[in-house]
């Protein structure tokens, strides 16, 4: 038996309360009855006639819908119609056709004098591609979508004299037919015209049926502009190639091949291994070399890391006892009662350059930052320096810590030190938690917050080595954690390379003066060796931007297709010409840290085995709602309204 209830479509109150309230004439039933035979499919069962009742009150509202609103007392009706099939030529028993039917309604015939037959009944969508999208964006099931426009739609009702009935099935329906309509559009349009990185980073989550982990792999593309989720595959296996194999099918299916120009990605060695690291395995299956950018953010962890380990010792498992405890202990504090670094003699006499990194974490306070936990680190290392944020100090309860965060360390560290006096320490736990807020503040937090601006990158690292250099050349409390972070970043000079150097050309940072030297380099470099080395083997005191230029520095030029023709100008007019200012331009948005894929493995775990169980469906579910997400960022009125037009 199939039931008559469409979704969108009205049911109006019952014929009875219709023809107590206004006079309707037999032809006005009798053409009612004709648009029920042609719109609504009823099958022979017992309901048929209750059916035939619903569908003919819908048909009369529909064709008065003036007169009833108004409270006419009669419904005028044409004395002379035309047959159903004059009236409807293009009509047919399926009900997908209904779009192309076309009436004589408006026209009229000089030869018959017939008058204009009553326009077909329409269906009104009440879930529209923008409400299809918002639904996914708030992780609404089709059970409580139905629950929560039925019950939107209410009020409606009562003031129109109107019954909206609505199906789940419906609804569902709908939602994956707007998914693949929303998602086809995504990819057809998605068309960029500048050189593109690509980046991914691996997820193990379950699947669909709670079974097994499996690897998902979000892969996104960024250029100057854009900023692409390409799909989040899952993997049976992490391994270097198999990475490369998900990523170059990708990129070849949504024809961006030709255009991905250079990878961004961690440093870990299923990434960066030298035969099998899946960057080499992408470069062997495009056949061509790319730039490789490491995530900067990962490379400044790697130090923090080693800082961590020699203060506290090593730890089995991410739960670091110590930490621990301070979360356990963290509803007793009295977070009023805090003490700054700078109450401790010793931290005051530990703190170099502390005014100028003071007005910088200022500044990083007042800018936008991406992270939660970006924004309190800073916070926290302004407390730690005995300053107060302008809104006041505040804390958030400690988090949960991970090996692929390890900034977390450093603020589990500060929260620590700064509830000393409400958190028992020994000694030996009091001067390893005291080191890592050193460290933190004395090297990690400029570097950390510098790390997304790619034009500085060479530079910085350079600026780290030699800080470092100086840190253990000191003899302080901080020589022995600074010399284990300065042997663990020498083997991540990924900027340094002989390709990566090529960004401090555009670094308005470096001196009129350095930028001689490196041009001096470049066009006295042979082109003789073509051994490919991605790292430089040593960086000494003495070493300079100019020391890690080589005839392969042009190879950055040639992928961003950066006209080098400034080259044979003096660096001091380079800013008046037209080629140097576009390839500035195209540097500055180059993202060299690999947020953007951790956002994309967020959205992975927050939309698996949620609304849709199959791996289609969710590729789209992905699709929509990160456009959503671009189209409605902060989720104002605005945004919202222009969401329908955008769609």
């Amino acid at each position: 038996m199939q039931k008559y209830s469409v979704l969108s479509t009205l049911h109006v109150t019952p014929l009875a309360k219709i023809e107590n309230q206004f006079s309707l004439s037999l032809k006005a039933k009798q053409l009612a009855k004709q648009e029920i035979e042609k719109f609504i499919s009823l099958d022979s069962h017992e309901d048929a006639d209750d059916i035939d009742e619903m569908a003919l009150e819908e048909a009369i509202l529909r064709n008065y819908p003036y007169d009833i609103a108004k409270s006419q007392p009669t419904v005028l009706i044409d004395k002379k119609s035309k047959p159903a099939h004059e009236c409807f030529p293009n009509y047919s028993s399926d009900s997908s056709s209904s779009s192309n039917i076309s009436c004589c309604a408006g026209s009229t015939s000089s030869d018959s004098g017939d008058e204009p037959c009553p326009p077909p009944i329409k269906k009104r969508a009440i879930l529209t591609t923008s409400l299809a999208a918002a639904l996914d964006r708030a992780l609404i099931s089709d059970r409580k979508a139905t629950a929560v426009i039925q019950s939107s739609v209410s009020p409606i009702e009562s003031s129109l004299g109107v019954n909206m009935t609505l199906s789940r099935s419906s609804i569902r329906r709908l939602r994956v037919t707007s998914r693949e309509g929303i998602a086809a559009n995504v990819k057809k349009n998605f068309k960029p015209t500048v050189g593109l990185t690509v980046h991914w980073d691996g997820k193990k989550v379950r699947d669909y049926h709670g079974d097994e982990l499996l690897d998902r792999l979000p892969i996104l593309v960024s250029g100057h502009g854009v900023s692409k989720l390409l799909s989040a595959p899952a993997l049976k296996h992490g391994t270097g190639l198999a990475q490369a194999t998900a990523v170059h099918s990708n990129l070849l299916e949504w024809n961006v091949a030709e255009k991905t120009v250079a990878m961004c990605t961690d440093t870990e060695a299923a990434n960066t291994g030298k035969f099998m690291g899946a960057v080499k395995q992408l470069e062997t299956l495009l056949d061509r070399e790319l730039l490789y950018f490491a995530c900067r953010h990962h490379v400044f962890e790697i130090p923090l890391e080693a800082v961590v380990t020699k203060s506290l010792g090593t730890f089995s498992s991410p739960e670091v006892p110590l930490f621990k405890q301070f979360k356990n202990d963290w509803k007793n504090f009295d977070k009023t009662r805090y003490v700054v670094g700078t109450a401790d003699s010793s931290v005051r006499r530990s703190l170099s350059d502390k005014d100028r990194t003071v007005q910088f974490l200022l500044n990083q306070l007042q800018e936008f930052q991406p992270r939660d936990d970006y924004r309190e680190l800073a916070e926290l290392l302004f407390l730690f320096a005995g300053e107060v944020p302008e809104d006041g100090a505040k804390f958030r309860r400690p988090g949960s810590i991970s090996r692929t965060r390890w900034m977390m360390y450093a603020i589990y560290a500060l929260k620590i030190f700064l509830f000393r006096t409400q958190f028992t320490l020994t000694p030996e736990q009091k001067k390893g938690i005291e080191q890592i807020c050193l460290y933190a503040f004395n090297v990690h937090a400029v570097h950390w917050f510098t790390a997304p601006a790619a034009t500085m990158a060479p530079r910085m690292d350079l600026l780290f080595i030699r800080k470092l250099e100086a840190i253990v050349q000191a003899r302080s409390k901080l020589s022995d954690v600074a010399g284990v972070a300065l042997l663990k970043f020498q083997n991540h000079l990924w900027y340094l390379s002989e390709h990566m150097v090529s960004l401090s050309f555009f670094d308005p940072e470096v001196t009129v003066a350095e930028k001689r030297e490196m041009v001096v380099a470049l066009r006295n470099a042979s082109s003789k060796e073509n051994v490919r080395r991605r790292l430089p083997k040593s960086v000494t005191k003495q070493s300079t931007l100019a020391n890690f230029v080589s005839h392969k520095s042009l190879f950055f030029f040639d992928q961003y297709g950066i006209n080098r023709s400034f080259l044979e100008k003096d660096p001091s007019t380079w800013e008046e010409d037209e080629d140097f200012m576009r390839g500035m331009e195209t540097s500055k948005h180059i993202l060299v840290v690999n947020d953007i894929a951790e956002r994309g493995v967020k959205l992975v775990t927050s939309y698996i085995n949620t609304l849709t169980k199959s791996e289609e469906g969710f590729q789209n579910l992905l699709q929509v709602v990160e456009l959503h997400q671009k189209l409605c960022p902060k989720l104002t009125k605005h945004e919202i309204k222009a969401v329908p037009l955008l769609l």
